[in-house]
């Protein structure tokens, strides 16, 4: 994954120090020293890359707003959102970064940014969507990869899913980002043994020092990495 050890990822930024996926977030993320920052990436209708969660925003889609319309919903609402670059160029050199695909089809444009601002051992690309890690793999086979898997999938299709296509999966996967819940559920048994796993997203502190004395788990993404990272080091 790039990194050693346990690792504490600051989910979207240090998103309780500051609205989440913005410039702000990631410098608090970075001051109080995560191990890594999370981001998410969309793009605008005139083709911009920017770092922003939700396929909405006032409930308009992202994707039929220009970067100035977007923020101009945004600035009214009290935050700016920033572009791909605008963040990469913040955290390059100063911390590893997670870059999750919130959409299909532009996997391209965002790698192409990503190694125009980090070295491919500095960042993981990871998403939902196994496919877009496979188009990932295909073109630039050294980056790391992660698949995300959710809660909200239904349990016996997950079953189904890991028992079909675990080996496919972790031929273009290196590691499993799994909600937390999961995991407590017994999901892990369906993932290798020998794959890395972080789980997300982790915020009480009780399950913050569990999960950190966990020998299955990687790293954990935190929304408050500056208590995780007492924890870590008490």
């Amino acid at each position: 994954m790039g990194l050693a050890g346990k690792i504490i990822i600051a989910h979207r930024g240090a998103s309780r120090m500051a609205h989440e996926n913005t410039l702000d977030a990631f410098r608090k993320a970075i001051a109080v020293g995560a191990d890594a920052v999370e981001l998410d990436v969309r793009k605008t209708r005139d083709n911009t890359l920017v770092v922003f969660h939700n396929s909405k925003i006032a409930g308009r889609s992202i994707g039929k707003l220009s970067f100035a319309e977007l923020n101009a919903i945004s600035k009214a609402q009290g935050f700016a959102v920033p572009t791909l670059d605008q963040v990469l160029e913040l955290v390059a050199g100063k911390v590893f970064t997670q870059i999750e695909l919130k959409e299909k089809y532009y996997e391209t444009d965002v790698i192409k940014t990503a190694l125009a601002f980090l070295k491919p051992e500095n960042f993981a690309a990871i998403s939902f969507n196994a496919d877009s890690l496979q188009r990932i793999k295909k073109t630039h086979s050294k980056i790391t990869t992660g698949l995300i898997l959710g809660s909200g999938l239904k349990r016996l299709f997950q079953r189904i899913y890991f028992y079909l296509f675990t080996n496919k999966i972790l031929s273009y996967a290196n590691f499993v980002a799994l909600d937390f819940r999961l995991y407590e559920k017994g999901f892990a048994k369906y993932i290798p043994a020998n794959v890395p796993l972080t789980l997300w997203t982790v915020d009480s502190a009780g399950d913050v020092q569990k999960f950190l004395q966990d020998s299955r788990v990687s790293g954990i993404a935190t929304n408050v990495p500056e208590k995780a990272i007492g924890i870590k080091f008490r």
